[in-house]
């Protein structure tokens, strides 16, 4: 059985999928890994591989999928990964890396799945993440990162899961978020988010979980969020938000008050722009399952075979 990753691994030369997960592999990554030019499928996850993530890696120009998340690697990102333009999945999640995001990441044109989760990454989150067209899934929770939320993650259209939860974020929520028509999940708790929750967050008509307790939140919950009708799980306890079910009241009822108050409003101001559909970051201030390996728990009760017009889980 090897106890680490032999060089010579570097000479597979037609070797198109390369899988030591699973294994208790030490040492550190084999620079010679990179010269393997055929390569589609790199999986190293779930060992106790250390040092450093080589930059060399940038040569498999045609690595769709790079796995090295469950290990215990450190060091920064390096830049040279913004040079896998065909990867499509790219884990990092649960290392101890540390540094910065690098911006170059931002290349990744391809890249359907991001997990940088729980690692020790600082510094602020790159706006340019927000020009992955084809993202799906963008996990950074678990962190140290600072800083506002970036208005340029309102360009994520095809993301399902946005996951910042447990970072040190500051600065409002961005009312671009509301412009995430796919977006199923949406993890901001346990940052210090200030500001009242923006109206055009109730546009997300597919939003099945919100979890945005333990910040410093302001405000009413906008009655846009009675049009949340697939939204399962709802935790915004830890705050100092008001409008939440008062005692006895059902879910059910609470979304209808809801829309009832906002009816009442656009009755009152027929001519208001509706809060709920606009997108720009003007607005500022008005999902999910684990990935398999990940060690955070999911943003909880994702269950979509449940009745999604009815919300399951709530903390106030």
């Amino acid at each position: 059985m090897l106890s680490s990753i032999p060089g010579e691994l570097g000479g597979l030369g037609k070797v198109q999928i390369l899988r030591l997960d699973g294994n208790q592999l030490t040492g550190t990554i084999p620079e010679a890994l990179g010269a393997l030019s055929e390569l589609k499928e790199l999986l190293m996850h779930h060992n106790k591989l250390t040092g450093s993530i080589p930059g060399v890696l940038r040569g498999l120009g045609k690595l769709e999928q790079l796995w090295l998340n469950g290990n215990q690697l450190s060091g920064s990102i390096p830049g040279e990964l913004g040079g896998l333009g065909k990867v499509q999945i790219l884990r990092l999640d649960g290392n101890q890396l540390t540094g910065t995001i690098p911006e170059a990441l931002g290349a990744l044109s391809e890249l359907k799945n991001l997990y940088m989760n729980d690692n020790k990454l600082t510094g602020s989150i790159p706006g340019v993440l927000g020009g992955l067209g084809k993202l799906e899934e963008l996990w950074v929770n678990g962190n140290q990162l600072s800083g506002s939320i970036p208005g340029e993650l309102g360009g994520l259209g095809k993301v399902q899961t946005l996951r910042l939860d447990g970072n040190q974020l500051t600065g409002s929520i961005p009312g671009v978020l509301g412009a995430l028509g796919k977006l199923e999940g949406l993890g901001l708790s346990g940052n210090a988010l200030s500001g009242p929750i923006p109206k055009a967050l109730g546009a997300l008509s597919k939003l099945e979980i919100l979890v945005i307790n333990d910040n410093k939140l302001t405000g009413s919950i906008p009655h846009e969020f009675g049009a949340l009708r697939n939204l399962k799980t709802l935790k915004i306890d830890s705050n100092s938000l008001t409008g939440g079910p008062t005692r006895g009241e059902s879910l059910d009822s609470w979304r209808a008050r809801l829309r009832q108050q906002e009816q009442a409003t656009e009755r009152e101001h027929p001519t208001a722009e509706n809060p709920a559909v606009r997108t720009s970051s003007s607005t500022q201030g008005d999902k999910p399952g684990n990935p398999d390996g990940a060690t955070t728990e999911p943003i909880s009760g994702s269950s979509r075979e449940a009745d999604m017009d009815h919300m399951t889980q709530v903390q106030i």
